[in-house]
């Protein structure tokens, strides 16, 4: 084989070995994000989702409801972005939960909407949750950042 081709070889499988680490460490992170539990209760993690929902220019369809068996939810109006054609539209669904007198778990989803298409999709927002977590238990979410370098590295 040729210099040049062993340079490419080299330099696509270290590509692909640094892929494959971010694909391990970004599934731990997902995995930790879907089960958290916040060492906080709901009314003091909720003014953090209203607050992250309102800075990203999203306006409360519902007003907060807690029901004793239910905790906290919040349904925002669409918010329209882009250009055509290429416009679409979004909206969220929180939910927080009461754990105890002194945990709490958010469930947050994002729904989406094509303008072009009609087409609908929605999902729970694992990123937004991260956000989230980062904001309001950064300490925490540190050792979630560790676990899941840690969990990369020892997939080598």
């Amino acid at each position: 084989m040729k210099p040049i081709g062993l340079i490419i070889l080299s330099l696509t499988l270290i590509s692909c070995a640094a892929m494959r680490t971010d694909t391990i460490r970004q599934d731990s992170i997902h995995r930790q994000v879907r089960d958290y539990v916040y060492n906080k209760p709901i009314d003091q993690v909720w003014p953090y989702v209203r607050q992250m929902l309102f800075h990203r220019g999203y306006q409360v369809r519902h007003a907060d409801r807690h029901q004793p068996d239910d905790g906290y939810t919040i349904e925002t109006e669409w918010l329209e972005t882009g250009a055509d054609p290429n416009r679409w539209r979004s909206r969220y669904l929180v939910q927080g939960i009461d754990v105890d007198a002194t945990h709490c778990k958010l469930l947050i989803s994002r729904s989406t909407e094509a303008s072009v298409s009609g087409q609908l999709s929605g999902s729970r927002d694992f990123e937004t949750e991260w956000a989230l977590i980062r904001e309001v238990e950064p300490d925490r979410a540190e050792q979630i950042t560790t676990t899941a370098q840690k969990a990369a590295l020892d997939a080598r």
